[in-house]
């Protein structure tokens, strides 16, 4: 939950630099909801 709350707050700014870190196929300019929800789905595998 902490790791949750840290990526939530960090994605005010820097989502892209979040997709990024995690993807780099996900690091494209039509960043969408999806592409978010993968991201959360990952960190709810970790």
């Amino acid at each position: 939950r902490g790791l949750r709350t840290c990526w939530v707050d960090r994605r005010k700014g820097r989502a892209g630099g979040a997709v990024r870190a995690v993807d780099p196929r996900a690091a494209r300019p039509d960043l969408t909801v999806h592409s978010l929800a993968q991201l959360v789905r990952a960190f709810d595998r970790a």
